[in-house]
């Protein structure tokens, strides 16, 4: 007799419980559950009202653990299929490579023979020029590369010298601020000497740039008979 009327408590309790968890869900669902239902569950099956709440907040996460279970599910073989597809434009583009590395040998082998045979040509002309018997043309080449020489050290000096009117620049900054910082009535000597040296170079300067390009195109012009002379000497 006892054994049935524990028997049945426990399967009450268990009954009580699995409605207490059954409520639970519907509210972590969203479900309507009416305040009289949820107060008579509580009373039943022993619960307070914060027991429930953390079992609604536990069902809620669960069934969010449950949804991406789902998700990942279908996510899985999206992700599988995407790897086929990957696999396959993997065999495409080698596949692409070799044909490409296969079309373009053959190219790549020609550039090489004609890089060595342009090479060989450069070695064949120096030496056409240092074995040239015509002491004439010699002498006539040996003359223009020193004015060659002479044209670019002038160009390189004239460039020099129009760097003074960068220094000219430089010069009179400075000498504006130091009149600035001048007490009215003070004497200037000192800037007006800056000023003044700073004209003298920026005169320098100026004349030396305007006279570059005529050294440079004359530098252009030597260069060529040069190359002439050369071309004279290279021939058998």
């Amino acid at each position: 007799m006892l054994k049935e009327l524990f028997s049945e408590l426990e399967s009450r309790r268990k009954d009580r419980e699995t409605d207490f968890w059954a409520t639970a869900r519907k509210l972590a669902a969203g479900e309507k559950v009416t305040a009289a239902a949820v107060e008579k569950l509580l009373t039943e099956s022993g619960k307070t009202p914060t027991e429930l709440q953390a079992a609604v907040e536990l069902m809620a996460q669960r069934a969010h653990w449950h949804e991406q279970r789902r998700k990942a599910a279908a996510l899985e073989k999206e992700q599988a299929a995407l790897r086929d597809r990957v696999a396959a434009e993997d065999k495409r583009l080698s596949a692409a490579e070799k044909a490409h590395a296969d079309a373009t040998a053959p190219f790549y082998a020609r550039l090489d023979e004609i890089k060595a045979a342009i090479s060989d040509a450069s070695d064949a002309r120096r030496n056409l020029i240092r074995t040239c018997p015509d002491p004439e043309l010699k002498a006539e080449l040996a003359a223009v590369t020193q004015r060659l020489i002479e044209l670019r050290a002038r160009a390189a000096a004239l460039r020099e010298r129009g760097e003074l009117v960068k220094q000219a620049d430089r010069t009179e900054e400075a000498a504006d601020r130091m009149a600035e910082g001048l007490v009215p009535g003070a004497r200037t000597t000192r800037i007006d000497e800056m000023r003044e040296r700073a004209a003298r170079a920026r005169k320098v300067g100026q004349e030396a740039l305007a006279a570059l390009p005529g050294v440079q195109e004359e530098i252009a012009k030597v260069e060529r008979e040069e190359e002439a002379k050369y071309e004279r000497m290279a021939k058998p």
